[in-house]
């Protein structure tokens, strides 16, 4: 469908908006997101998508204030049994909703990198994990190939590594050499870095770790909020954060335990498509949750490769909750 067969509202369909609605500066992005969600429910091309955002935003910076009680429609020509895509000038509670990532571990060879781009378009806050291990070749499907990061070089995917076995060890003692030769010229596709390090009985007493700048922020696997002295060593350090995994990344359902901590947490453990917004909302529920993310990785695999299906089967799950 060509995007000039919408009719475009007229700038004065967004005026005399109440006087409680937020500046739109402070809101493009829940603006970006609010629009992906409504446009994923009709799957219309990407082309369509990124048109629709780019207008809206203009008109939103244009006019000062939007209001989320008034939708605007978009006239469309018949498209998936519909006449009417409605588009939202989106602000509701986002700004009260304390989840800010979903990520999703473990994508692999077989993983279709345009897939991910468009999950991406849907849902910004995604992020994708890619496991990395020395011993890639022999640890299984779901460890990425080094070789082949070159695939997500030009992506504008956010990128996770999650570093696990010798490098992990090495990083947590302040030693990143080894992971960033690993990755051959390509670390710096990475925001964030995971050390899987909760099953290792000899990690130092203390962490002093020299963030590398290309990443925003490391984060340090622990198995409960019991067990995070090795994390709380490494305080004050505004590029840490924790995971909380009772499972160990086995991907075992275990109880979510709260962490109280003004910092944003991680939890992992067993979460998928079955459980997800159970989980979800006891985490917004939460006085003690600030601000936190949750990390998929065996519950979005099929014959131990990952599998996008399983992973819009999540976001769809949670899609009024994001």
């Amino acid at each position: 469908m060509d995007a000039d067969k919408f009719t475009y509202p007229k700038k004065e369909d967004f005026a005399n908006t109440p006087a409680n609605m937020v500046e739109a500066e402070e809101d493009i992005s829940r603006a970006r997101i609010g629009i992906a969600v409504i446009i994923h429910k009709m799957k219309p091309p990407l082309s369509l998508v990124e048109e629709r955002k780019e207008w809206c935003l203009k008109c939103i910076k244009a006019n000062g204030r939007y209001d989320s009680e008034k939708p605007v429609y978009f006239e469309l020509e018949p498209f998936g049994g519909c006449k009417k895509l409605k588009v939202w000038q989106y602000i509701d509670n986002m700004e009260q909703k304390k989840l800010k990532t979903v990520t999703f571990t473990g994508i692999d060879g077989w993983t279709d990198i345009d897939e991910l781009e468009v999950i991406h378009q849907h849902y910004p806050m995604v992020e994708f994990g890619v496991l990395l291990s020395k011993n890639w070749h022999e640890n299984g499907m779901r460890y990425y190939n080094p070789n082949a990061l070159h695939r997500l070089k030009y992506s504008d995917l956010n990128l996770s590594c999650h570093l696990c076995g010798s490098i992990a060890r090495e990083a947590v003692r302040n030693n990143f050499e080894p992971a960033i030769d690993l990755c051959k010229g390509y670390f710096d596709i990475f925001k964030r870095c995971q050390l899987n390090i909760a099953g290792y009985t000899n990690n130092p007493e203390r962490l002093v770790l020299d963030v590398p700048d290309t990443l925003e922020e490391v984060i340090i696997q622990q198995k409960s909020r019991d067990q995070i002295d090795l994390f709380k060593s490494g305080l004050p350090n505004p590029s840490l954060s924790v995971l909380l995994d009772a499972s160990g990344g086995r991907g075992i359902d275990t109880p979510i335990c709260v962490l109280d901590t003004p910092l944003k947490v991680g939890y992992a453990g067993g979460i998928s498509v079955e459980n997800v917004v159970e989980k979800v909302r006891f985490l917004e529920d939460s006085p003690l949750v600030r601000s936190y993310w949750i990390d998929m990785e065996s519950s979005v695999r099929t014959n131990d490769v990952f599998d996008v299906d399983k992973v819009w089967s999540v976001l769809n799950r949670l899609d009024t909750m994001l």
